[in-house]
């Protein structure tokens, strides 16, 4: 299976560039309730980010703790070129792109079903691939030194002890089909062919779950520039 996402760097909730290092990060990130998801219940999650409609909804949304992908490329296409009132280029030089496609590449076998519509996937991630955010020379030269990224003490890099909850919303919310309020969240996950990746990483030793998909071998980005747009200079004085 494969699943895709468009996403640019002008998007300050996710932050798409800072995948280098960070890896995926949820807009969640830093800013989110970890805890969220658990007290209010998926169900009403996937509707509040699916189809936001109150202000309330729209505040989940905004620290929404899911990445959504679709299993549409046009669709993710769709979104990357702003509904495609941009022009795309791939973009073949480092840091001077400035949209992003995503694509997870997923073995159907390694998938687990929890319920229907709704699947944890289990991997290690893999730090060797984890670059400096900005084009800094040095910084990418003392990178593995000063932040021991040949380590990581969930997997170990060997084994399968990172975990993300993938969510097929079109069918999960088929599962609610009798309940009239997600008739409008159903034709939205429909439209978008949607799925809804949820990083699973336990935080420390507590309950609370992390905000973001490290690298690792399953997911790969290609670089876009829109037609005319600029890579904010900011971005790379890190």
């Amino acid at each position: 299976m494969r699943l895709y996402r468009g996403d640019n760097i002008f998007n300050k909730l996710t932050q798409p560039q800072l995948y280098r290092f960070d890896g995926l990060r949820t807009k969640a990130f830093g800013q989110g309730d970890p805890a969220y998801i658990k007290k209010n219940g998926l169900i009403d999650c996937i509707r509040k980010h699916v189809k936001p409609e109150s202000n309330i909804d729209k505040d989940f949304y905004n620290k929404t703790d899911f990445i959504s992908f679709t299993t549409d490329i046009n669709r993710a296409i769709y979104w990357l070129s702003d509904q495609n009132k941009i022009v795309l280029e791939e973009c073949h030089t480092d840091f001077h792109e400035t949209r992003y496609l995503f694509e997870f590449s997923l073995q159907d076998s390694e998938l687990v079903e929890l319920e229907k519509g709704v699947y944890s996937f289990r991997y290690r991630c893999n730090p060797s691939l984890k670059t400096a955010n900005s084009p800094s020379a040095i910084f990418n030269a003392t990178l593995h030194l000063m932040y021991g990224v040949n380590q990581c003490p969930i997997c170990n890099c060997t084994l399968a002890n990172h975990e993300i909850i993938l969510i097929d919303t079109e069918v999960y919310l088929l599962g609610h089909a009798k309940e009239e309020k997600y008739n409008g969240t159903k034709a939205f996950s429909q439209a978008d062919k949607e799925w809804l990746i949820w990083p699973s990483d336990p935080i420390d030793s507590t309950v609370f779950k992390s905000a973001r998909i490290p690298r690792a071998d399953f997911w790969s980005v290609k670089h876009y520039i829109g037609v005319g747009e600029q890579r904010p200079v900011t971005l790379d004085n890190g």
